[in-house]
C-alpha cells in the first residue's frame, strides 16, 4: 500500500547508501541453476557472494543455502556480531 511504501522508500535509501551492490554474472546465474538446494533468487545472491570474496551473507531464510562453504546467518546474529556503543 501507498502508506508502506512512504515508510519502506526512505529506510531503503539508508540501508543504499551503506551498501554495495555486487554484479550479477552470467556465471552466478549458471552456478545457481545447477546448484542444490535450488531456491534460484537465493542461491544467485550466494553464488555472487562467493564470487565477490565476502566473508559471510545474511539472510532470514537459511534453508535456502547450503551448509558448506560460505557462513550464512541470520539477521539477529549478525546484529549480535556488531559492536555497539
Amino acid at each position: 500500500t501507498q502508506g508502506d511504501r512512504e515508510t519502506a522508500d526512505p529506510l531503503i535509501r539508508k540501508l543504499r547508501s551503506v551498501l554495495t551492490l555486487l554484479p550479477v554474472t552470467p556465471k552466478n546465474i549458471d552456478a545457481a541453476l545447477t546448484a542444490k538446494p535450488r531456491g534460484i533468487e537465493d542461491r544467485v545472491q550466494y553464488e555472487c557472494a562467493q564470487d565477490n570474496g565476502m566473508a559471510f551473507l545474511v539472510t532470514r531464510n537459511l534453508k535456502h543455502y547450503p551448509s558448506k562453504g560460505l557462513p550464512v546467518m541470520t539477521p539477529d546474529v549478525f546484529l549480535s556480531t556488531v559492536p555497539r556503543s
